[in-house]
Parts: structure tokens; sequence; C-alpha cells
């Protein structure tokens, strides 16, 4: 028997218009959204009952809003999710009750109206969240009748409502943006901060501006710049690195 290849899908925007052109009952499995870390909207306002249980999602981190508003019926309970941070309004508003109660959420940290009413009610006393910072609405006006305690969802509830003034969405991004820089540039923060050899410096500005290539998250995009700073005749090239919304620079990471 022959064996299809695997469609590898390069943005999360690319695989919204795959399943937004596909039938309801489509088999998905031949996209290959290994390499995407959201699938942010990804469903939302549709309907899908299709296969996308073989999808690797082991490097997604946020499914905000992937199937608000929709009808969503397909079978996700064996997604490895141990990378996923922001689950916001991710089932809201949704005809969705898969048991997910298996899942890996162990980084879990944003949850906020995860479930706001919605239709789900499964077990999800094995659900470990030592990270939640933002459950605020998970549960509200859904169906759910287990007991969430395990959650401490009081206890993070919309903890980080207010904060110095920055919009909600922002700092988001910047947290997610931040989670990636201390993932994948172990050090940047010190080298940004202090300085490299030439080298060092410059290798890490070009790998920078390599990996947040048409990045966006929350409608902000990441913005790289370079100060050249001069010390002892020497000269190097410091990365800053800034959130933005618009092409405007609003907040710097590092």
């Amino acid at each position: 028997m022959q064996v299809s290849e695997k469609y590898k899908v390069k943005s999360t925007e690319q695989l919204r218009e795959l399943v937004r052109y596909a039938t309801p009952g489509q088999d998905m499995n031949h996209l290959d959204v290994s390499e995407l870390e959201s699938l942010d909207k990804v469903f939302s306002d549709i309907v899908f009952y299709g296969k996308v249980d073989q999808w690797d999602v082991r490097r997604i981190r946020s499914i905000n809003c992937m199937c608000q508003g929709g009808v969503f019926l397909a079978d996700i309970s064996n997604w490895q999710t141990y990378s996923l941070e922001f689950a916001n309004y991710a089932f809201a508003n949704s005809l969705f009750n898969c048991d997910i109660g298996n899942w890996n959420v162990c980084k879990l940290k944003y949850a906020e109206s995860m479930f706001f009413a919605s239709t789900f009610n499964r077990n999800l006393s094995k659900w470990n969240v030592p990270y939640l910072k933002d459950a605020t609405l998970m549960f509200n006006k859904t169906l759910y009748t287990h007991d969430t305690s395990h959650l401490n969802i009081q206890e993070h509830k919309n903890k980080y409502s207010t904060s110095l003034g920055i919009p909600f969405n922002q700092r988001q991004a910047n947290e997610y943006i931040r989670s990636i820089i201390n993932d994948e540039f172990n050090g940047l923060l010190e080298i940004s901060k202090g300085f490299g050899t030439n080298q060092e410096v410059n290798e890490l500005y070009e790998r920078l501006l390599d990996r947040f290539d048409n990045f966006e998250y929350y409608g902000y995009k990441v913005i790289v710049r370079g100060t050249i700073i001069s010390r002892a005749g020497q000269h190097w090239l410091i990365p800053r690195i800034y959130t933005a919304l618009n092409s405007t620079k609003v907040l710097r990471i590092a």
C-alpha cells in the first residue's frame, strides 16, 4: 500500500486557510504541523468533525480561540500538549466535549475563559497546572459538573488582570516571546546586557532576525534591532528586541 506524503504547513495563517477550504468531515492528518507553535483560531467559527488526531503538536505553545464559536467534534484526546502555555478562549462558545483529560498541561499559564459557555463536561482531575497564572471564567456558563479544586482556579483568578497599564494581549505577547528567547536563545539576555565577542553577538543577531521573521502573536510582531557599543577600541552589535503593534515600537523585551 502506498503511503501518501505529509504536506508541511509553514504558518498558522496557512493552516487556517487549509482548514476553511476543507469539508467539515475531511481527514486532515496528511498535514504536517510539527513546525508550528500556534493553533490560534484555526477552527474558530466553523463546523469540523474530521480527523486531526495524528497531528504532531508537540511544539504548540498557544491554542488561543482555537475552536471559539465553532462546532468541533474531532478527536484530539491524544494530542501531546506538553509545550502548551496559552489556551485563552480555546473552546469558548463552542460545541465541544472531547475527552482531553489526559492532556499534559504542565506548562499551561493562561486559561482565561478556556471553556466559557461551551458544552464541555469531561473530567480534568489528572491535569497538573503548577504554572497557571490566569483561569478567569475558565468554566463560566458551561455544563461542567466535575471537581475543579485541584486547578486552584480561585487562587489564580484574574491574578494578572492589570499590570503597569500594559494591555492584556501585549503582556501575553511579551511573555510568549520571552519564553521563546529563554528556550531557544539561552544566554541572550546576559549577552544583550553585557559584552560578547563580535562573532558571538553578530551570530546571535542573525539568528534572531531569522527566527522572528514574519512572526506574529496576538497581532504583535517582533522587531529586532542592533545597538553599536564601543569600548577599548572594539565594537559590539548588541541585539535589542521589541514587541510591536502596527510597526510601532511599544515595549522592549531584551
